[in-house]
């Protein structure tokens, strides 16, 4: 139902300083409450279920998580710092358009694989929680290093100087909302496709 090393590892680095315990105890709170979440929905599981199904004591879950919704957001913000990490791929000493090409077909294998995870993040009841601002939130933890990409791609003629921040804001944009529209409503086509026609439609956008 997801990816348990997805899970241990952004939490990890999520946690990075809390003690080994505290960490351990923390994942598992988040653990069970999105098992609990995919099953009988967010607004149908209580904070009770999801210490019980923890092993914890519901005063160690206000420990961690103020809310229900503070654990949400956190599964969130989890799954988001996976797609943070793909900018890695851009690279500023040698840029180019295969870099985008390859956050595509990366972007691509991380969905297939928390498919399950997308689609229940993206529910109306998650949706009205977390907001619509979500993609813009996670370019803008991106900003930085996609500038330093697209100025040292421009200076090298691998993109058109009349290319701005917001053009590639909007590019990141539809790489993302694309993806996932293919990927959980298979719109306008499979993901196979869309990630195809993504690549060219970017490259005409960029050059």
């Amino acid at each position: 139902m997801y990816s348990e090393l997805l899970m241990s590892r952004l939490l990890a680095c999520e946690c990075c300083e809390l003690k080994e315990k505290a960490r351990t105890t923390k994942h598992a709170i988040l653990v069970a409450a999105l098992e609990l979440f995919m099953v009988s929905g967010f607004m149908k599981t209580p904070v009770r279920e999801i210490c019980e199904k923890a092993g914890v004591a519901k005063g160690t879950f206000y420990l961690y998580f103020e809310t229900k919704e503070h654990v949400l957001s956190t599964l969130f913000s989890l799954l988001n710092l996976e797609f943070d990490g793909l900018i890695a791929l851009l690279d500023v000493t040698d840029p180019s358009l295969d870099q985008l090409d390859l956050i595509i077909d990366k972007s691509v294998i991380l969905m297939e694989k928390e498919q399950k995870l997308l689609k229940f993040m993206h529910s109306p009841e998650v949706l009205v929680f977390v907001g619509e601002d979500a993609p813009n939130e996670l370019f803008s933890s991106m900003e930085d290093a996609v500038q330093l990409w697209l100025d040292a791609a421009i200076s090298v003629g691998v993109v058109s100087s009349n290319i701005t921040m917001l053009s590639m804001e909007l590019v990141f944009n539809i790489i993302h909302d694309s993806l996932e529209k293919a990927m959980i409503y298979h719109y306008p086509s499979t993901i196979p496709v869309v990630a195809t026609e993504l690549k060219k439609l970017i490259r005409s956008m960029l050059t």
